[in-house]
C-alpha cells in the first residue's frame, strides 16, 4: 500500500463515500416507494 498525507486521505475518503451514499439513498428511496405502493395495492385489492 502507498502512504499519502492525511489531508489527501480525508479528501479521497469523502469523495469515495459520496456516490456510495447517494446510491444507498436512492436504493432506499426506491424500496420505500415500492413498499408503500404495494401496501396501497394490497389494501385496495383486499377491500
Amino acid at each position: 500500500m502507498f502512504k499519502s498525507p492525511a489531508n489527501t486521505d480525508i479528501f479521497a475518503t469523502q469523495y469515495s463515500q459520496q456516490p456510495y451514499t447517494a446510491t444507498l439513498f436512492s436504493l432506499w428511496l426506491c424500496v420505500s416507494i415500492a413498499v408503500a405502493s404495494s401496501r396501497q395495492y394490497n389494501e385496495n385489492y383486499y377491500h
